[in-house]
């Protein structure tokens, strides 16, 4: 008799390592066009996960374990398994918590799609909450202050000044800036083109002083 075809929904998935499952996870979010940044995030992140577990399995993966690894992760030193350390006892803040729950939820909706469960698990976690703090700006001595440091009448001073103003005017990323290409930036019209998060284009304005300097530059 010819051998019996197994369905992959019937199969008995429960021993597949959670690090095997990781790193198809990181294959599907890479075909998907997702950043290089985007993609350490997820792997720094999930490889976290599976050696908290011990390098455990499919069916190890549950609620009750992931509320155990945000307790843990809520009460985990900042720099824990870096080469140096603080001396004061600084916990992971609440918003990088968020950021690992976040994306374990898309890795359990991941499962979930590719029939490796039969629900998706964690769709009852919810992020914890962080408290929204206000953005410290700089005063206007503070910014005068950088200004007084910078020789514009020098290459390097003027294009740092340069930098500095278009930080001030746009509030640009630091990686958006340092991907700006010369062929983005329209000094006549004031706006520069830039990719932000996502690998979305958006067109950003800057001003008449950062223009000047840009032109300088």
């Amino acid at each position: 008799m010819p051998a019996k075809q197994l369905r992959w929904e019937t199969m008995d998935k429960s021993q597949i390592p959670l690090a095997k499952l990781a790193e198809q996870y990181y294959m599907t979010c890479r075909a998907e066009g997702l950043t290089a940044d985007t993609l350490r995030g997820y792997e720094e992140k999930l490889s976290r996960l599976v050696r908290w577990c011990d390098e455990g399995t499919l069916d190890e993966f549950s609620v009750e374990l992931i509320r155990e690894y945000i307790a843990y992760l809520q009460s985990a030193p900042k720099y824990e398994g870096l080469h140096y350390q603080r001396a004061d006892d600084v916990h992971m803040s609440a918003a990088n918590v968020q950021n690992h729950v976040r994306v374990i939820r898309s890795f359990s909706s991941w499962l979930y799609r590719e029939s490796y469960t039969d629900e998706n698990m964690l769709s009852r976690i919810k992020v914890p909450k962080a408290p929204r703090k206000l953005v410290k700006t700089l005063t206007d001595d503070e910014i005068r202050r950088l200004f007084n440091c910078l020789d514009i009448n020098t290459t390097m001073g003027c294009r740092d000044a340069a930098m500095l103003l278009l930080f001030l005017d746009t509030g640009l990323r630091c990686s958006e800036l340092i991907k700006i290409n010369p062929e983005d930036v329209h000094l006549d019209e004031q706006w520069v083109k830039v990719m932000g998060k996502g690998q979305k284009e958006r067109i950003v304005p800057f001003g008449g002083r950062a223009s000047n300097l840009l032109h300088r530059y």
